[in-house]
């Protein structure tokens, strides 16, 4: 059968900002390959003052760099693959804390800069920073973020590149941002990130360096993810609140006993984090101005992520210079050492993965083999030292509770002691419908009763800022709103639900029976492995309707029925009448389910997120939005059948790779829709009363093109694709 290749002619050109010579779709696997990258080049529009700029921060008496230097400037940027070139748009400036992010070279001064794309990305990064290799001891750091990522911690893509900035040339360290890009690169969905709150610290009045840190708590990063919608607002507030009692915590420690870094009010995640930055000498990352953290709302727990450890993976840990610095003890009371003996195997494991050293010499540059042997080899041997001295079997809760308003009373006193002024504290917050009510003492100790609107609370979250004057937001035992929900043991893992859910599980015939009472109610599974169980969902169809809901509610969840770390084997999943965004979700879950259908769902009936599914039997029919949706994974489908989608029946997107295997839609806008480095193979699809057969295109500013190919297509439809994609049928029949 003769192939062929189905190009149309575009109806619409290319972005005028964003222009990559060469199609995007042919180089999927290329364009997440640091090594094809020749050379980053920018060029900032006002390059004398951008000149003047860095001039002034070297002759600054200050050994810090001042932050009345970090303007922005408009620049644009060209990358240079080994296949083709891209142009974009950006916004830079300096960056870093000190003035070794600057250096002098033959053609002129040398400087780590932050830049955020306005178009286009790199490697799926649109933030990102170029940093002067030392400031992060070179391949150190591309090293131990790649070891944390591979260990599942949350860690940033890292690795040298050659650039000229301004004609200035250079190689640098590009690091991304904490971010959405990230988050979805470590497999996490979009969520609050948090940091150490470093505007008192640098040049702050006539206070000296650092000075304020026991005043420095902590602070929001991403202001866009909080502000989408009040349910974002109030899943942010309450994990900044909760965050709050870890840096009252850290500020008290080193206010009164002259020490760093705490893991209490945190989880054991935070304790084997810690020992393995311990071991590879980067407890830098430790400090409470340099912590990073995400809010996993499925899990209603923080996650760190990494950020800055100055590791130095080759150097034999000195014990006694961490006791000096940290409260030791206060990193061992919760891990154990055979949980700690897997990261020593995954550890060497990864020492012995060809595929490993081959994914760190992509980033590396050029051969550093004995660097990759010994780093590793040393790290290894570091955390048994640490496992053995200090790491216990016996698990140790830490009891917090009764430390919180001590916290709070030392830390206003503090404030006096450093001859703080002009600051209010917020006794109390709560949501007043779209709004927040608070309480706070006036400068003459009044109680005062203010409401905010949604931006002001993110503003007193991210800058400690409410209509120009500062503000601290101090925690209460509780949150200001947790939902009701309740948690039942099932199988090795959990079932958690809100009210309104009846559930009948029924062991001997391995059925699990849910029920709504109320449309928004929902089930979440997660944790555990699943196998030949049927599970059947029952919507509660309602005209309820909420024009300011999101569409997740406080657990993140947009499913009445998700999955999260499920392992399925033979499973039946059944739902009708969803009235969430997602009447099934599954997220991060892995293996084989038999047969999945859903009847009349309100909005999309099936997403499917972060996971390696194969569906033998998949049928939906009626579908207010999409039938079904799938991102970020590997999938297979055998058979599939949908129907009266009011959207899409099938759309893949952000990275997947779907095998399907014989499709039949009837009833929707567009059959399937590929997007965002998609990559879609497809046996045969058969549709009918649609106006688009297939879509493949780019959507997202991280991605660029999608790949359809087809092997039997029967549809009177439309194909639309855009200039980054690539669609290839074999067999068409009208």
């Amino acid at each position: 059968m003769r192939r062929f290749f189905l190009a149309l002619n575009l109806i619409f050109a290319l972005p005028v900002l964003s222009e990559c010579y060469f199609n995007t779709a042919d180089h999927i696997d290329d364009l997440n390959n640091p090594s094809l990258i020749k050379n980053i080049e920018i060029e900032i529009l006002k390059s004398r003052k951008w000149s003047n700029n860095l001039f002034k921060i070297i002759t600054d008496k200050s050994p810090n760099i001042n932050p009345e230097f970090r303007d922005r400037f408009n620049a644009s940027l060209s990358i240079e693959y080994i296949f083709g070139k891209c142009d974009y748009l950006a916004k830079v400036r300096v960056s870093g804390d000190w003035k070794d992010h600057l250096k002098l070279s033959n053609a002129g001064i040398i400087s780590s800069i932050d830049i955020k794309l306005l178009d286009g990305n790199i490697l799926n990064a649109t933030r990102f920073k170029l940093l002067i290799p030392e400031t992060r001891n070179s391949l150190n750091e591309i090293l131990g973020a790649l070891i944390l990522r591979r260990l599942n911690f949350i860690s940033p893509e890292t690795f040298l590149v050659k650039a000229k900035v301004n004609n200035v040339s250079g190689t640098f360290i590009f690091q991304e941002n904490a971010a959405k890009e990230m988050l979805e690169r470590n497999l996490r969905r979009e969520g609050a990130i948090f940091e150490g709150n470093e505007s008192l610290l640098w040049s702050y009045k006539n206070y000296s360096l650092l000075e304020l840190g026991d005043l420095s708590l902590s602070r929001l990063v991403n202001n866009s993810w909080a502000s989408k919608g009040v349910t974002s607002t109030k899943i942010s507030l309450n994990a900044f609140l909760e965050l709050q009692k870890v840096y009252l915590k850290y500020a008290n420690d080193m206010y009164e006993k002259n020490s760093i870094g705490s893991n209490d009010y945190l989880n054991a995640r935070f304790d084997e984090y810690s020992i393995l930055l311990f071991a590879m000498n980067g407890s830098h990352a430790l400090t409470p101005h340099n912590r990073k953290y995400y809010f996993n709302s499925l899990n209603d727990a923080f996650e760190p992520i990494y950020y800055d450890g100055d590791l130095q993976l080759f150097k034999v840990i000195d014990i006694n210079k961490i006791n000096k610095i940290f409260n030791i003890q206060s990193f061992f009371q919760r891990p154990n050492s055979e949980n700690l003996n897997n990261y020593i195997h995954s550890i060497q494991e990864l020492k012995n993965s060809k595929e490993f050293f081959n994914d760190f010499q992509k980033r590396a540059g050029k051969s550093n083999e004995k660097f990759f042997y010994n780093s590793l080899e040393r790290v290894i041997t570091n955390l048994e030292l640490l496992v053995t001295n200090y790491v216990s079997n016996d698990y140790r809760e830490i009891n917090n509770a009764a430390n919180l308003e001590n916290l709070k009373e030392a830390f206003i006193i503090n404030h006096a002691k450093k001859n703080f002024k002009n600051f209010f504290i917020i006794e109390n917050i709560q949501p007043k419908n779209n709004n927040f009510f608070i309480e706070y003492k006036d400068d003459l100790g009044k109680l005062t009763a203010l409401n905010i609107n949604q931006q002001e609370a993110i503003q007193l979250m991210s800058k400690n800022i409410i209509r120009g004057s500062r503000f601290e937001l101090l925690p209460s035992e509780d949150n200001i709103y947790v939902p009701n929900s309740k948690v039942i043991n099932f199988l090795n893992g959990q079932i958690i639900h809100s009210d309104n859910i009846s559930l009948d599980i029924d062991h001997g015939k391995k059925i699990l029976s849910i029920k709504q009472e109320h449309p928004l109610s929902w089930v979440l599974i997660k944790n555990l492995t699943i196998q030949n169980w049927t599970v059947k969902m029952q919507g509660a169809e309602d005209d309820f309707f909420s024009e300011n809901s999101q569409r997740f509610n406080l657990h993140g969840l947009t499913g009445c029925l998700s999955f999260y770390n499920v392992d399925f084997s033979g499973v039946n999943l059944y739902a009708k009448d969803g009235f969430c965004e997602d009447s099934l979700n599954i997220i991060s879950s892995s293996g084989d389910i038999n047969i999945v259908e859903i009847d009349k769902a309100y909005a999309d009936a099936i997403d499917i997120d972060f996971s390696k599914i194969r569906i033998n039997h998949l049928e939906v029919n009626s579908a207010n939005n999409d039938c079904i949706d799938l991102s970020s994974g590997q999938y297979q489908i055998d058979f599939l059948k949908v129907a009266n989608c009011r959207d899409k029946g099938l759309s893949i997107g952000e990275y997947s790779i779907l095998n399907l295997d014989k499709s039949f839609v009837s009833g929707a806008n567009i059959a399937i829709a590929a997007k965002d480095f998609s990559n879609v193979i497809i046996n045969e699809l058969q549709a009918a009363n649609i106006n688009f057969c297939l879509e493949v295109f780019n959507k997202k500013q991280e991605f660029g093109g999608a790949i359809a190919s087809i092997g039997l297509l029967k549809c009177d439809g439309e194909i639309y694709q855009d200039g980054f994609s690539k669609v290839e049928i074999l067999q068409r029949v009208r």
